[in-house]
């Protein structure tokens, strides 16, 4: 999955950290990345299948957007599913650097 979000990434030109790990009671907890700029102040976390719920859990209570992700839509890079789902996730980032592609809602979910 964090190689579908790599294409993504370079295709729509949106920032992705990645890998990505987050520091939970002296543990770190590893993702296949953030995507900074979606889902929340602090961003989305880009879980793959083997991520656990504890996991999810742990980059939510520290301020991500941590859905869980179907690998059935993104274990491929495909472009209408990505952008699906960054339009629905929200824009977060700065406003002069919202990308031409992006219908969502600024500093919410739910799209436009």
């Amino acid at each position: 999955m964090a190689r579908a979000w790599r294409w993504a990434a370079e295709d729509l030109g949106v920032r992705l950290i990645s890998p990505h790990a987050v520091e939970h009671e002296g543990r770190c907890y590893w993702s296949a990345g953030v995507l900074p700029d979606f889902g929340s102040a602090a961003g989305a976390v880009v879980a793959d299948r083997h991520c656990n719920d504890d996991v999810l859990r742990i980059y939510a209570q520290a301020g991500y957007f941590a859905p869980k992700l179907s690998p059935f839509y993104y274990e491929d890079y495909h472009r209408e599913y990505f952008m699906k789902a960054l339009n629905d996730w929200g824009w977060f980032g700065a406003e002069s650097h919202v990308p031409s592609w992006f219908r969502g809602a600024l500093r919410k979910h739910g799209g436009a």
